[in-house]
């Protein structure tokens, strides 16, 4: 089954209709994971709307950055959500009438935080970002409510005393004066206990609301290669899926309806750069199939990097056993599964669904970090017309 090419708006530090404009007379058929949101989205979208509390720190934010606290403090109020789909909204409708958007890409990496204000800052977030997604579904702009996040570290800032007295003895202070903080590691099991029960809540807080009880949504987990990840490779996915499955994990164990939540809403962004970077083949991810609700792809020279055109290192060539093509073979399958999962049920939106059915994007998104020119997109989407 063909999968879509879609492009994260991270990609480019242009306008957002500006951007999906260039890019969509590039190919007609390219789709869009929106980035939720970009600090120029901020800018360009509080030149029409008041931000309620909104930090100071927008304010002269640079043009081509995004996410980091502003998306935070912006995202977490409802009333700015309710702003941002409604704006998001006039301009994909202003680019194409139809389904433009395959998905939503966020940066709360706050959500396995060891601090409750900052997890709890973070659940508010991808909730109201869940919603937007949502919104922009009903709407007719996206096909799926289909939000990515990445999972945090396993670093983390400690103020507890023991951590205090040992900074204030290192700078030569026999106590500590308060002011002391250290960084540092925690088990990455309890980092995931943290990170689920988070994406759970803010589940659970979307279907709270009325207009969202029965609504099918999926938020995509996704693996960040690198030692202090807490989702960094094939173990930490393994540790991940047998916590959502309800087996327990350091002392923590999911209720039954926590489970029925992983079920029915917690997936997998399977990044393709990503896995193989940290050794992540195709064969490993087999038993992930259905978890599976969005991919990314970028090129790389056997490290994380920016900016890389896909095919700039590895081969295009189809029918082969390495690069690119064992993942798109699996995202193949797993349209494939999807599609007749929703002709058995009625229909990918049916509202006759069963909710242990996750939602599937049926698109790959070109990610390419710190991108400043769209030709450089231009040219991943001619790669991946090739691939596909």
């Amino acid at each position: 089954m063909s999968l879509d090419v879609s492009v994260l708006t991270s990609s480019s530090p242009l306008p957002l209709g500006d951007m999906m404009r260039q890019l969509s007379r590039i190919d007609p058929r390219v789709r869009f994971d929106i980035t939720i949101l970009r600090d120029i989205d901020i800018r360009e979208f509080g030149k029409q709307v008041s931000w309620s509390n909104a930090p100071a720190t927008i304010e002269g934010a640079p043009g081509g950055g995004f996410l980091g606290p502003r998306a935070t403090d912006v995202l977490r109020d409802q009333v700015n959500a309710d702003s941002i789909a409604a704006l998001l909204t006039d301009v994909c409708k202003s680019v194409y009438p139809g389904e433009l958007v395959s998905a939503f890409g966020t940066y709360f990496p706050n959500l396995s935080s060891v601090k409750k204000e900052e997890r709890d800052k973070a659940v508010a977030a991808l909730t109201n970002t869940i919603k937007i997604a949502l919104e922009l579904k009903q709407a007719g702009c996206a096909r799926q409510a289909v939000v990515e996040t990445v999972c945090g570290s396993i670093l983390d800032v400690c103020t507890c005393d023991p951590c205090r007295q040992a900074v204030a003895e290192v700078m030569g202070r026999q106590t500590p004066t308060g002011a002391e903080t250290a960084v540092r590691v925690f088990s990455r099991d309890f980092k995931i206990t943290l990170f689920v029960r988070s994406l759970l809540a803010a589940i659970d807080a979307v279907l709270e609301d009325d207009r969202w009880r029965d609504a099918e949504f999926a938020v995509g987990c996704e693996l960040e290669p690198g030692d202090t990840y807490v989702l960094n490779d094939d173990l930490a996915l393994e540790t991940l899926d047998t916590f959502l499955r309800g087996d327990p994990i350091a002392g923590e164990c999911l209720t039954p309806y926590q489970k029925g939540l992983a079920a029915a809403h917690v997936g997998i962004n399977l990044d393709i750069a990503h896995m193989r970077i940290a050794g992540v083949g195709a064969p490993a991810l087999e038993r992930y199939l259905s978890r599976i609700v969005h991919a990314h792809i970028s090129d790389h020279p056997g490290l994380h990097t920016q900016d890389q055109s896909v095919g700039n290192w590895t081969p295009l060539s189809r029918n082969v056993d390495v690069g690119y093509e064992p993942y798109i073979k699996l995202l193949e399958r797993r349209a494939m599964e999807y599609a007749s999962q929703s002709t058995r049920q009625g229909g990918a939106n049916s509202t006759t669904a069963v909710k242990s059915s996750l939602p599937f994007s049926n698109a790959v998104a070109i990610e390419l970090e710190g991108s400043a020119r769209l030709q450089t997109v231009g040219r991943s989407v001619a790669a991946m017309r090739q691939i596909l």
